[in-house]
């Protein structure tokens, strides 16, 4: 059973949860009715979706804490080679603060990169509570730190701008050109720099957070911006934000949903509750749409990928760990169920990787 909750009164929940005055907004914004999922075109820039006002699905879902850590499921005989502190490894090489070195095709210097950043984080804090070595933990507060530091404030909002051009799937017409935005970086951050506030007891990474949180409710400004897309009335926090269609990436959403799950954990939030709920509720909804029978799953569910038979092993196997993690923060064992299948469809597929 599902209810329908706008993110207008997630937001106005928010504001009464923080100040006690009922603050009542209205709010217009215009938006296509029945944007197709097809290949976009860029020269003519899609509207923003309707943050304001659209509404999404729910289940009641609340965040269980004792869900196993999706990050920090390798294990410590693994350490060398997910994050050696040697130089054995040029992509794990980082700078004299320990902030991870980000090389790009066609770039000479390191670029800011939001989710290698989050990743080599996220790796260092597993580190860290595996050994003890303070290594780790030094490596891991000086990459969040030069996220955070390169990020940019629009009121009161920290959001992670990609600064170079970028076309999923080698397709041209897909092409983010810059500045764009990712809500799967910015849902890598809440669990990054919630778990450091976790292990440091450093209130500034606590209210980092909450500026990265409050691009989650944010309502976009034409050209500004934005992640969050409720158009076709799911509720879908986008891996690829530009001037381009949603394409609604699978394994970038849960992401984000693990971040507000994080966060959640840190707040006890009720808008990170319920933005977390429709979020888990949109992959339960949406299953058949990208799920390939006997076959390795789209990577998103747009039509895009259909089409594109955009179609990843790896990335197939993936998400499927995802959905069991889903399983565990929800307490709902239809997710362990579609990943059981997902896994099926996996080894009647012939695929490998």
């Amino acid at each position: 059973m599902t209810a329908h909750t706008s993110i207008r009164t997630v937001v106005r929940r928010r504001i009464l949860a923080l100040t006690g005055v009922l603050i009542v907004a209205a709010l217009t914004v215009s938006c296509s009715a029945g944007a197709a999922r097809t290949l976009p075109t860029p020269a003519a820039p899609t509207p923003r979706p309707s943050v304001a006002a659209d509404g999404f699905a729910t289940s009641g879902y609340r965040v269980h804490t004792d869900a196993r850590d999706h990050y920090g499921r390798w294990e410590l005989k693994d350490i060398d080679a997910v994050i050696p502190l040697d130089d054995s490894n040029p992509n794990t090489l980082v700078d004299d603060d320990g902030a991870l070195i980000v090389h790009w095709p066609g770039y000479d210097d390191p670029v800011y990169h939001p989710v290698s950043f989050l990743n080599y984080t996220m790796n260092a804090i597993h580190a860290h509570d595996l050994t003890g070595d303070a290594e780790y933990l030094r490596r891991a507060i000086a990459t969040a730190t030069a996220l955070r530091d390169g990020g940019t404030t629009v009121d009161g909002a920290l959001w992670f701008a990609y600064p170079f051009e970028f076309a999923p799937h080698g397709e041209p017409a897909l092409t983010m050109k810059a500045p764009w935005w990712s809500g799967m970086a910015q849902g890598q951050a809440l669990s990054a720099f919630s778990r450091l506030y976790a292990r440091t007891g450093d209130a500034t990474w606590r209210t980092a957070a909450e500026a990265v949180f409050a691009t989650f409710t944010a309502v976009p400004a034409s050209g500004g911006p934005w992640f969050v897309d409720t158009s076709d009335g799911d509720l879908w926090f986008e891996e690829y934000a530009g001037e381009v269609a949603p394409l609604h990436v699978v394994n970038g959403h849960i992401n984000a949903l693990l971040g507000l799950a994080d966060y959640d954990g840190m707040t006890a939030d009720p808008v990170a509750q319920t933005l977390f709920d429709g979020g888990a509720t949109t992959i339960l909804e949406t299953f058949g749409t990208w799920r390939v029978p006997d076959g390795i799953s789209y990577y998103c569910a747009s039509q895009y990928c259909a089409d594109s038979a955009w179609q990843p092993p790896s990335y197939h196997r993936g998400v499927s760990a995802q959905l069991v993690t889903l399983a565990e923060l929800t307490g709902d064992d239809r997710f362990r169920s579609d990943a059981e299948l997902l896994d099926q469809d996996y080894a009647r597929s012939g695929a490998t990787g």
